[in-house]
């Protein structure tokens, strides 16, 4: 199973992450999309917009800004 460090660090998890959204993100440039999965919060794909915004798809096809979801996560877990 595949898990993000951001998910691991938000939740405080004990699972091993597999690679870091900032990391990935960091060499995309606007058009990319990276299919790239996260089971703990459930994204299949990571997609940067033209203006620089990144995007998460998840396994129903439902986009999720980046930003957004970060403020979910930390609200539920601090």
């Amino acid at each position: 199973m595949s898990y993000c460090k951001e998910y691991v660090d938000w939740t405080n998890s004990s699972v091993q992450s597999t690679f870091s959204i900032a990391e990935t993100s960091a060499g995309m440039i606007p058009g990319d999309v990276r299919e790239i999965i996260c089971e703990g919060i459930g994204f299949i794909k990571l997609y940067k917009e033209q203006d620089g915004d990144l995007k998460l798809i998840f396994k129903d096809n439902t986009i999720s800004r980046y930003v957004d979801v970060k403020t979910v996560y930390l609200s539920n877990f601090k």
